[in-house]
């Protein structure tokens, strides 16, 4: 509770830093890559169900994209990145699969119980919370230059290998549209915090701030938690601040247009979704008087 009322004062969405000996490791680099391999069987099964992206150089791979994947066979995460080298040629990649908590039960409980001193303080984020998985060996992030968030912070646990990472405040790229996955930024690296970690570390650093990774080609993986501030609006007990939340949802949902991903999929029933949801409303206002 010190640390996290500490940290909300003088670091959330301000500074970034890094915090050794801070926790265990929510994961082993073994734990972390087993669950990696589950996922690749899931994406081979159903694609559309799992957010996997593979990255070969800055190159975002589309065609073929199981049989780049992690496979039991290849048995460790070294067996895997050398298969990968002569696969690919000797160049770089960076496996990045989001939602990963949701594919292991025990990482979910841990990553819980880790922001829950935080969440006393700033209460449950509003918008998203994701654990993203970044796994490779490549020189600097394969999407460039990006942001996470506006009001919120981002946590890295570096799980196997070294990871450093340069970050700036938003003032420093003042042209978003053209900074935006951008990577000749040699010219404003002297502007930068640099942060450096190692299995155990883990780093952090407001979510609005622009950041890349960078390695020399050396294998390494990651977990990064990102995830906004609730925006303020003036409920003061936890209740009320989520009914304020379902509400502004809800609202927004009665003008939206629906449109599932897989055009086979849609059908009549999208037309019935605002009234659910208004409904859904109804009833959560209905028990709460009660």
């Amino acid at each position: 509770t010190a640390f996290w009322s500490h940290f909300v004062e003088h670091d959330w969405s301000q500074r970034a830093g890094v915090f050794k000996g801070l926790i265990a490791p929510p994961v082993t680099a073994d734990e972390a890559f087993q669950t990696v391999v589950a996922v690749a069987d899931g994406y081979r099964t159903n694609a559309a169900s799992h957010r996997v992206r593979l990255y070969v150089d800055h190159a975002l791979q589309r065609t073929d994209l199981g049989q780049y994947l992690p496979h039991r066979r290849d048995r460790s995460l070294e067996a895997y990145a050398k298969r990968m080298e002569r696969q690919i040629g000797g160049r770089t990649f960076g496996l990045v699969i989001n939602d990963f908590q949701k594919y292991d039960a025990g990482l979910f409980l841990r990553l819980r119980s880790f922001l829950g001193g935080l969440y006393e303080f700033i209460d449950v984020p509003s918008s998203w919370a994701d654990v993203a998985l970044f796994l490779g060996n490549y020189t600097t992030t394969p999407f460039g230059l990006h942001y996470d968030g506006d009001r919120g912070n981002n946590f890295t646990f570096v799980v196997a290998g070294r990871k450093r990472l340069l970050a700036w405040p938003r003032h420093v790229f003042p042209d978003h549209a053209n900074t935006w996955g951008r990577l000749d930024y040699e010219p404003y690296r002297g502007e930068a915090v640099v942060l450096e970690g190692e299995p155990g570390d883990l780093l952090s650093w407001p979510s609005h701030f622009w950041h890349v990774a960078e390695s020399d080609r050396r294998l390494s993986m990651t977990l990064s938690l990102s995830h906004d501030r609730p925006p303020q609006n003036g409920a003061k007990d936890p209740f009320s601040q989520v009914l304020a939340l379902i509400d502004a949802r809800l609202r927004g949902s009665a003008g939206a247009r629906y449109c599932s991903y897989r055009l086979e999929d849609r059908g009549a029933n999208a037309a019935s979704l605002p009234r659910v949801a208004a409904g859904i409303g109804a009833a959560l206002r209905k028990v709460s008087r009660d």
